[in-house]
């Protein structure tokens, strides 16, 4: 019986390096992740400065405090400083919801 006690330890031993391998593969997903929402959020605010050249009122946002969801692959909104931004990505085009819930386009 004292040779079967050494088994489970074994096994055990090979059970707690998978779960190592899966923590790495999660941190590398998490930063990827970031890496595109951030690149996202860089090419909406390319398109919000496109804009400001005939609305100057238009906010940017924040890059170091945001929400971020992709509805599907043309639309993006996102939330920063108590703006809703949605970009339509295919044809370049923002809507930016203000506090009081008015629009304004860019």
């Amino acid at each position: 019986m004292v040779g079967q006690a050494q088994r489970p330890v074994a096994r055990d031993e090979r059970i707690f390096a998978v779960p190592h391998i899966a923590d790495e593969t999660q941190a590398q997903q998490n930063r990827l992740r970031e890496q595109l929402q951030h690149r996202v959020v860089d090419k909406i605010n390319e398109m919000i400065e496109i804009a400001r050249r005939e609305r100057p009122d238009l906010p940017k946002i924040d890059r170091s405090n945001f929400s971020l969801t992709i509805p599907n692959q043309d639309v993006a909104v996102v939330q920063s400083a108590g703006f809703i931004f949605t970009a339509n990505m295919r044809d370049g085009t923002i809507s930016v919801y203000g506090r009081d819930s008015k629009v304004m386009m860019g």
